[in-house]
């Protein structure tokens, strides 16, 4: 009589199940769930940082004015990195360390007792130009605009443009990034513009006591 035989399993082949197949679900589920959430985090991650830069926008202030003097008159107060005091009436005296060019390091003594370090970014007498930034993260926590214009993140420009014969434009440029919280944002922009304000008023009268102050305020947020 034929005799009972045990089934033999086939040998173990790259589709077959062995002994391990019944951890494979597990695993299999394990590497869906992975994937899922590896896939979830690219969808995420790129709307969370434009949250993050849309709680945190750059404030962009813009003043300028119109003055009864050509450029290269009004250049030649301007052109000085380390002698803003001969121009600013916030400024009452410049510690300088440089020779002028991009990479100057000077420290601006305020009149509200503070003091300043900024850095030359650029200067260029053929555009009458000079573009600068804060060059401290702290610069004296008891004067509020001390500590604003040392900022790193405290960006500035001047330039005086020619607006026909014997006439010239005053334009400057300043960008702080906000905090991301409103009132503080607007406290600043209203100290920078104070600033500047009075600087380039002074700046006018020193330069033609007929100029004709044309400030423009812009907030770019």
């Amino acid at each position: 009589m034929p005799q009972d035989r045990k089934p033999t399993n086939p040998p173990a082949g790259p589709f077959s199940q062995g002994a391990g197949s019944r951890d494979r679900p597990v695993c299999s589920v394990f590497d869906a769930s992975i994937r899922y959430l590896s896939l979830l985090l690219l969808l995420l991650l790129p709307a969370g940082m434009a949250t993050a830069r849309e709680d945190k926008p750059p404030l962009r202030i813009v003043e300028q004015r119109l003055v009864r003097a050509d450029a290269a008159h009004v250049w030649e107060l301007l052109q000085d990195f380390c002698s803003p005091q001969g121009w600013n009436p916030a400024v009452e005296a410049t510690q300088c360390r440089g020779d002028g060019r991009p990479g100057t390091l000077r420290v601006l003594n305020l009149a509200s007792g503070g003091m300043s370090p900024q850095k030359l970014i650029q200067r260029s007498p053929l555009h009458h130009l000079l573009a600068w930034r804060g060059a401290a993260d702290e610069a004296g926590k008891d004067d509020a605009l001390a500590t604003l214009l040392a900022r790193p993140d405290y960006h500035a420009r001047i330039e005086v443009l020619s607006a026909g014969v014997d006439r010239s434009r005053i334009l400057w440029v300043g960008t702080l990034l906000a905090s991301g919280k409103k009132q503080l944002d607007q406290a600043r922009v209203e100290l920078l513009r104070r600033y500047w304000s009075q600087a380039l008023d002074h700046l006018v009268a020193l330069t033609d006591r007929t100029g004709v102050p044309s400030g423009l305020i812009e907030h770019n947020r």
